[in-house]
């Protein structure tokens, strides 16, 4: 997946899991899937053979909201995600990303 080419803007950051042995995050998002009706369903947004992973954010209260995300390449070549948030910002550095549906998630620990 090209990650520049889905909207997450008003997406909500409801969890984040790190898979440490196998070099993932995961993000459990309230995902909109119909904005004219405002319908929100949950996504995992994964990113695999994650290098870099940076929580720039302060202290809020409710989940953060992604407001806009900046795509760009890492010093050491790897795809980087920068996701500005009403918190503050996170980045990643990875090499594939997806975003599943969670009733179709195989991830296993």
């Amino acid at each position: 997946m090209e990650i520049g080419d889905v909207s997450f803007h008003d997406a909500k950051i409801l969890e984040a899991k790190e898979l440490v042995g196998r070099q993932i995050m995961e993000f459990l998002i309230d995902f909109p899937v119909d904005w004219e009706n405002n319908i929100f369903e949950h996504r995992i947004l994964r990113f695999d053979w994650v290098t870099h992973y940076a929580v720039n954010e302060i202290p809020f209260e409710g989940n953060p909201t992604i407001l806009e995300v900046n795509e760009s390449v890492s010093e050491r070549g790897a795809n980087r995600v920068e996701f500005a948030t009403n918190a503050g910002n996170r980045v990643i550095d990875y090499l594939n990303c997806e975003l599943v549906n969670p009733n179709e998630a195989t991830t296993n620990l």
